[in-house]
């Protein structure tokens, strides 16, 4: 009898055991489920949701809504995601702005010289002016100018697409200095204009595009003349560096403020923006851009320096040969 009696306790004690383990192991995997649970769902919030705001961003951009930016800390790779995203936006956008800008320069720029050609033409028709060489110059003044326009902005499409050839040799740049120069006299004399040398015979060979660099001083010096009052003077120097050759342009016209020196370069800005170059002739709007597209494409670098009646020196350097 007492063996039976402990066989049966031993069996009931047996079972509470297993009871009691299986309902550990229930608990535990309960447990750990419910973590499971807890951390999947942290890790879909904090990856799903973020790539989700990403998503709706994109898409709505697509939709031409260039504002569009995601609130998304950084610190890991979706962060960094998000960072890329935020700054690819905001160059879009700028880079849709100035297309904006440039569309009503463009049409700016255009209206005066067709509204002048327009009308002599119109004038010429009418019989209000007779067919003489004196009313034909404005409509081909106005002519030239347009395709300036035309040209340049051509010019800075292919700089910016990084598709502007140069044709580079190793040339001797004092003399293409002084052969530019040499160039606008007639026409400084005409504005009882001095045009001054200095340093041109220094030896100073680069490795450039001669035409190109040729418009360059060009637009500089048009610049400068088209600036400078009467009885004044332009300079036109060069000096060698450590491994750069430095060429500047200084006319004593009346400076430009402080404030506008950093747009400059800017297609179309001009200091006084109470005037078109079209109505003055001080064309198209784009020479000094056009002179920093073709001056960087060559690996060099361009500036200004001014101040408000003291004058504008306008310089650029390139690398020696």
């Amino acid at each position: 009898t007492v063996l039976v009696t402990t066989g049966i306790q031993s069996a009931e004690q047996n079972t509470h055991f297993l009871q009691h383990v299986n309902r550990s192991i229930f608990l535990s995997v309960l447990a750990a489920s419910g973590i499971a649970l807890l951390f999947g769902g942290l890790i879909i919030w904090r990856v799903v949701r973020p790539l989700r705001q990403l998503t709706v961003a994109a898409q709505n951009m697509a939709d031409n809504d260039l504002e569009q930016r995601v609130n998304i800390p950084p610190g890991d790779e979706i962060g960094d995601l998000a960072t890329a995203f935020n700054q690819m936006a905001t160059k879009l956008s700028r880079a849709e702005a100035l297309r904006h800008q440039m569309t009503a320069d463009i049409a700016h720029e255009l209206r005066t010289p067709i509204t002048v050609i327009q009308g002599n033409a119109e004038a010429l028709q009418d019989g209000v002016f007779p067919l003489t060489i004196e009313a034909l110059d404005p409509i081909l003044d106005k002519t030239h100018l347009l395709g300036r326009l035309v040209e340049d902005l051509r010019q800075l499409s292919l700089a910016e697409a990084d598709q502007l050839s140069l044709d580079c040799h190793p040339t001797q740049l004092g003399t293409l200095i002084h052969q530019t120069a040499e160039s606008f006299k007639s026409a400084a004399a005409d504005q009882s204009i001095r045009i001054i040398l200095q340093n041109s015979e220094i030896e100073a060979i680069v490795n450039i595009d001669e035409q190109r660099i040729k418009q360059v001083l060009i637009n500089l010096l048009s610049n400068a003349l088209h600036h400078t009052p009467e009885s004044g003077s332009i300079t036109l120097s060069l000096a060698k560096e450590r491994d750069d050759v430095l060429v500047s342009v200084q006319d004593t016209g009346s400076g430009i403020p402080a404030d506008s020196l950093p747009y400059v370069f800017e297609r179309f800005y001009r200091v006084d923006q109470g005037r078109t170059r079209a109505a003055d002739g001080s064309g198209s709007g784009l020479g000094l851009a056009v002179a920093q597209a073709i001056v960087q494409a060559h690996g060099g670098n361009i500036g200004v320096n001014s101040s408000i009646g003291q004058g504008t020196t306008f310089w650029f350097s390139l690398p020696i040969f």
